[in-house]
C-alpha cells in the first residue's frame, strides 16, 4: 500500500504473456494455426473433405493451383487410400453435432444467436483463456446469451473460467473448434511491407482534426478515404498484446516514465494519451494524480480498465474508448499529459501531431508534458563486414544479381542495435524539439551541419537515435533516457540508414551533412528522410529513405 493509500500494483495479468501461435508475424508468408487435429479413419466423404479443405485454402491464401499443377491435396488423399475425417463436433447449445468445427460455430452464430468468433476477437482473449472458456462451456452448459453482446445479455465474464482446472480437455474433439476461435483473429491477413520496412509499433490516437487548417491539409474524399483506412489497419496492429508485451519488457522506458510521473503528477489531472496497456495511468494513479483520463482508440484499452480493476485503481482511472478527437473528454483542461508517443527514428509514425494537438487544446496555462522535450540525433558508422553481409551481398549472390532486393534494402532503414565500437564521428543534433511550443509545421524541417570522423574509414551507414526528458517543479530539466547505440538497448534500438556505397573520410578533416525530414506526401504516419554527405576531397553522396 502507498503512502497515498492506493493499492500497490500487482503482477499484470497473464494475458499479456499471450503466446504467439500463429506463426511469423513479420509478413514473410502464411501464417498456419499450430493445433493439430486428429482424425479417426472413415472411407466415407473423400471429395467433400478434399473441397472443403481446398476451399479454406483458398480463401486464406489465395488460388494458388492451375490447371496444368498437381493438386496438392493429392499428397494426402491417394485414389486407394483411406480418408481421415473428423470426429464429430458437439454444439454447445444444442444436441446437433457435424464432421467440422467450422460447421459448429457458424451453427452457434445462426441457431442460437451467439457468435463465439466475434465475442471472443472483441474481447481480445488470449490462447489460454480461449480453451479454458471452451471447456468452461462444455462443464457448466451457460446460455447462449451469455455470449451475445446484446445490452440485455447478462454477459459471461472471462473470470468465471480463470481457474487452472479449465486447461483439462471436456471434450476429445474440441481441440478443432479452439484452434478455430484463435486462428480467427490472433493475426489479420495484412499486405506484406517491403523488405526490411520497420515494424509499426506506436498506440496513437489518429491525427487529430484540432489543429487549424493549413495549406499541407488534403481535405479530398480520397484523402480521408485512404487515411481512414490506415488508422484502421494501424489501430487494429495496437489492438494485440504482442507489441505491449514488448513495450512493457523495455525497462528502461518503463522505468523511467514511472520515475517522471512521481516526480509530477501528485494532486493534479492528469491525461494519458494512447494509453495502452494503461500502465502509464496506473502509475500516476498510484503515484497521487487527482484524477487520470486515459483516452485509446485500440481495442486493448478493454483490458487497461481489467488491468486498473485488478489493481485497485479502476475508481481514479477513467478510460475512454475511441479518438481524442472526436470524443468528449471528461475535463476541460488537464495539469499533466503523458504519452508514450515516439517512434522509430522518433518521428515514424506521427503520433507527435496528436499530442501537440491535445496539448494546445486540453492543457492548462501551467501544466506540462511527459515527455516535454525530445531530441533526435545522427552519427556515423564504419562496418564494412556488417555492410557487405547486409548491401553488398545482394550484388553477386551464388553468382546471380539481386538488384531489385538490394534496393529494398536499401529503401528502409533497418531497425536494430548498432555497435557501439563502430561509431566513427561525434553525435550530430538533427533536431532539438520543446514540446511546449513547437508546432506540427515544426516536425518537418532540414538541418545543416559538419561533423568530423575520429579516424580515417569508409562511412557505411549512418544511424539515428533520440532521446526525451521532463520537467520538474524546481525547474531542473531531466533526461529520461536516450537511445543512443552506447546506452541500455530499448525496444526502439537505433535507425540504421545504410549508404548504398560506403563513403571515405579523413580523420579530423569535417565532412558536411545535409538531412531533410518530412512526412509522406501520401502517408502522414511515415517519413521520407534525405541525406547528402560532402567531405573535404568534395565527394558527394546523396540517398533517400522511407520510414
Amino acid at each position: 500500500m502507498s503512502d497515498n493509500g492506493v493499492p500497490d500494483l500487482v503482477e499484470l495479468p497473464s494475458v499479456m504473456a499471450r503466446s504467439n501461435i500463429s506463426g511469423s508475424s513479420t509478413g514473410d508468408g502464411p501464417k498456419f494455426s499450430s493445433a493439430h487435429q486428429e482424425f479417426a479413419p472413415k472411407t466415407a466423404g473423400t471429395v467433400e473433405l478434399k473441397s472443403r479443405i481446398a476451399e479454406k485454402a483458398k480463401d486464406r491464401f489465395g488460388d494458388v493451383s492451375s490447371s496444368d499443377e498437381e493438386d496438392p491435396a493429392d499428397d494426402f488423399f491417394g485414389e486407394e487410400d483411406e480418408v481421415l475425417q473428423p470426429d464429430p463436433v458437439c454444439c454447445f447449445f444444442c444436441n446437433r453435432d457435424a464432421d467440422l468445427p467450422d460447421v459448429i460455430l457458424e451453427h452457434c452464430k445462426s441457431e442460437h444467436g451467439c457468435d463465439l468468433a466475434a465475442w471472443v476477437k472483441k474481447r481480445l482473449l488470449p490462447t489460454e483463456d480461449i480453451v479454458k472458456m471452451v471447456n468452461f462451456i462444455r462443464k457448466t452448459h451457460p446460455t447462449p446469451s451469455s455470449f451475445s453482446d446484446k445490452p440485455s445479455a447478462s454477459g459471461a465474464d472471462p473470470a468465471s473460467w480463470s481457474a487452472d482446472d479449465y486447461m483439462m480437455p471436456v471434450c476429445a474433439e474440441d481441440h478443432g473448434i479452439t484452434s478455430l476461435l484463435i486462428w480467427d483473429w490472433s493475426e489479420p491477413d495484412l499486405p506484406a511491407e517491403p523488405f526490411p520496412a520497420p515494424v509499426k509499433r506506436q498506440q496513437d490516437m489518429d491525427i487529430p482534426s484540432l489543429m487549424a487548417g493549413g495549406d499541407s491539409v488534403d481535405n479530398s474524399d480520397q484523402c480521408r478515404d485512404r487515411d481512414d483506412a490506415r488508422n484502421v489497419d494501424y489501430f487494429d496492429s495496437y489492438s494485440g498484446f504482442n507489441i505491449h508485451c514488448e513495450m512493457l519488457r523495455d525497462k528502461v522506458r518503463t522505468e523511467t516514465y514511472r520515475e517522471a510521473i512521481n516526480a509530477v503528477v501528485r494532486g493534479k489531472d492528469v491525461l494519458d494519451i494512447g494509453c495502452g496497456s494503461g500502465v502509464l495511468s496506473c502509475f500516476a494513479a498510484r503515484a497521487g494524480a487527482k484524477r487520470v483520463v486515459a483516452v485509446d482508440k485500440a481495442d486493448i484499452i478493454e483490458h487497461a480498465h481489467d488491468i486498473a480493476r485488478a489493481n485497485g485503481l479502476e475508481k481514479l482511472i477513467q478510460f475512454v474508448h475511441g479518438d481524442l478527437d472526436r470524443v468528449k473528454l471528461p475535463v476541460d483542461k488537464v495539469d499533466v499529459i503523458v504519452s508514450e508517443w515516439m517512434g522509430y527514428f522518433l518521428l515514424f509514425e506521427g503520433m507527435l501531431d496528436s499530442v501537440i494537438a491535445a496539448r494546445d487544446k486540453y492543457l492548462s496555462p501551467t501544466g506540462t508534458l511527459i515527455p516535454s522535450s525530445a531530441s533526435l540525433y545522427l552519427t556515423a558508422l564504419s562496418d564494412e563486414e556488417d555492410w557487405k553481409t547486409t548491401v553488398g551481398f545482394w550484388g553477386d549472390a551464388y553468382g546471380l544479381k539481386f538488384d531489385c532486393l538490394r534496393r529494398h534494402t536499401l529503401r528502409y532503414p533497418s531497425v536494430h542495435a548498432a555497435d557501439p565500437t563502430a561509431v566513427v564521428s561525434s553525435t550530430i543534433t538533427l533536431r532539438a524539439f520543446d514540446l511546449m511550443k513547437c508546432r506540427v509545421e515544426d516536425l518537418d524541417f532540414s538541418t545543416e551541419t559538419t561533423f568530423t570522423p575520429i579516424k580515417s574509414c569508409n562511412i557505411t551507414a549512418l544511424v539515428g537515435f533520440f532521446d526525451v526528458g521532463y520537467d520538474v517543479a524546481s525547474g531542473e530539466h531531466k533526461v529520461m533516457f536516450c537511445t543512443s547505440p552506447a546506452d541500455t538497448t530499448t525496444h526502439w534500438a537505433q535507425s540504421v540508414f545504410y549508404l548504398d556505397k560506403v563513403f571515405p573520410v579523413e580523420q579530423g578533416l569535417p565532412v558536411s551533412l545535409t538531412a531533410d525530414i518530412r512526412k509522406t506526401r501520401d502517408d502522414k504516419r511515415g517519413l521520407t528522410v534525405t541525406f547528402h554527405l560532402k567531405n573535404s576531397a568534395a565527394l558527394e553522396w546523396k540517398q533517400t529513405y522511407e520510414l
